[in-house]
């Protein structure tokens, strides 16, 4: 199955995805800018993903070309890959949590008035979406699945890891050589806050693992949102039925 006209990752739910897609797509009065909102925090869910499946892959390439220690073109492939992971695997819980925000402003606007202008858009912040979900409407088990995401560890280090890279410094290398042989004896570290309080061993786990929890997380929070969309849309369907005035036309 394709996501965007690309190959899947095997580990994406892309089924779910194009069910949320599909809801988004033949939403009944797509003239609003929420709906331009929501479905635009949709697709880049699935851009995002494929960017992290992208630079897992090429973060393990320039491992087993170079190691941890390599020449000054692989170690800036290798940054580039860890910079490009961190970043897209973060944004894939943002678009998701933007999603699910514009996604209630389609039939409560008031509840999430932030959506409706560029400026007041800047103030919506992913970790308050599900206690804005939750207020709004009780039922939807997404607030739920979302909120136990963000306040999982694994999410706390993805969040930490990227504003590290893409708000303050290259985090350096620690490596340990035998001194005879001047070979590495073990995997270097990522001294994540130059102190060596805070190091993570750089091996192909360094972004299998934090990849396999965000597949794990949309195959969680996916369906829910699948019901989400669902629930609101059918609400939504029954007031334009009873409403006299016309459908908008729709943008692509």
């Amino acid at each position: 199955m394709d996501v965007h006209g690309v190959p899947s990752p095997p580990d994406f739910p892309a089924e779910t995805y194009h069910k949320v897609s599909y809801l988004l797509d033949t939403w009944p009065h797509p003239e609003c800018e929420s709906w331009e909102q929501a479905r635009g925090g949709w697709h880049g869910v699935g851009y995002r993903f494929l960017a992290v499946a992208s630079f897992d892959e090429a973060w393990r390439a320039s491992l087993a070309e170079g190691g941890t220690a390599p020449t000054p073109k692989v170690r800036l492939w290798q940054e580039t890959s860890l910079f490009g992971f961190f970043v897209a695997a973060t944004a894939v819980i943002d678009c998701l949590s933007y999603a699910a925000f514009g996604a209630g402003a389609l039939v409560q606007p008031e509840a999430f008035r932030e959506m409706s202008t560029p400026e007041t858009r800047q103030r919506i912040r992913t970790k308050d979406v599900p206690k804005r979900l939750r207020a709004a409407f009780p039922q939807a088990s997404l607030a739920d699945s979302l909120e136990v995401a963000l306040i999982s560890d694994e999410y706390v280090q993805l969040d930490r890891t990227r504003n590290v890279l893409a708000h303050r410094l290259l985090p350096s290398r620690r490596h340990f050589v035998d001194p005879v042989t001047k070979r590495l004896t073990r995997p270097s570290e990522w001294d994540l806050d130059l102190r060596g309080t805070e190091t993570v061993e750089m091996t192909p786990d360094f972004t299998a693992t934090p990849r396999g929890w965000l597949a794990q997380t949309l195959s969680t929070v996916m369906p829910d949102m699948a019901a989400f969309i669902r629930a609101i849309k059918a609400e939504s369907d029954g007031s334009a039925k009873s409403s006299t005035s016309g459908v908008g036309s729709r943008r692509d």
